[in-house]
Order: structure tokens, then C-alpha cells, then sequence
């Protein structure tokens, strides 16, 4: 069926109610994105230096990790010496105990170790 003049009087853009005269302000006609074709091309400069600032980013990464590992290393070895000084003072007090606990006093034996006094 092919539309005739009349038809497209009836017909409207929009879906406003009553009648309006189409304006682009009043349409429901959607705008898609725009495109931007720009031509900057990366300076001479920046390009020669894109391989080193790889490296040098690598580089920094390398230099924090290591810093991080020995900061840990030296965690560990306070936290292993603070646990040996821990173990020593134990044991000396165990030591203690058991050399005054071990001495007695028995004056004939006494005799004969000091001399006799």
C-alpha cells in the first residue's frame, strides 16, 4: 500500500500529545556519538624513550621488591634473636635453680674440702 499526500500529514516525529510542528527541539530523534578523526602523532622524543621507561619501570619494581625482602629478612632475624635471648634467659634460670637447689651444707664434708677451717 504506497502512502498518499494525507498520510504523511497524519504522520509526526514525535509522540507529544495533541497537535505540534515538528522542530528539531521537540523530536525524539536520538544524536548517535560523534567520531573525531585527529592527527597528533607521538613526538619523535617520547617514542625513543618508550623502551628504556619500560626497563626503568621494571627496574624500580626490582628495586621495591628487593627493599620489601629485606626489610623482611631483618624482621625475621630480630624476631630470631629476640626468641634465642628468650631460650637463654630460660635456660639460665633453669640452671640457677638447679645449681642452688644442688648445694647443701655438711660440715663433714666441709672440713675436708675447705682445708679444715
Amino acid at each position: 500500500m504506497l502512502k498518499t499526500d494525507s498520510d504523511s500529514e497524519e504522520y509526526k516525529y514525535t509522540c507529544e500529545p495533541g497537535h505540534a510542528e515538528w522542530t528539531p527541539m521537540n523530536s525524539n530523534l536520538q544524536m548517535q556519538s560523534i567520531k573525531i578523526l585527529e592527527n597528533r602523532p607521538i613526538p619523535k622524543k617520547t617514542t625513543d624513550n618508550l623502551v628504556s621507561s619500560h626497563e626503568e619501570t621494571l627496574l624500580l619494581l626490582d628495586m621495591c621488591r628487593q627493599k620489601k625482602a629485606d626489610e623482611n629478612a631483618k624482621k625475621k632475624d630480630m624476631r630470631i634473636r629476640e626468641l634465642a635471648m628468650q631460650q637463654k634467659q630460660r635456660q639460665e634460670e633453669q640452671r640457677g635453680a638447679q645449681q642452688y637447689a644442688a648445694l647443701s651444707w655438711n660440715p663433714k664434708t666441709a672440713a675436708s674440702t675447705t682445708g679444715g677451717i
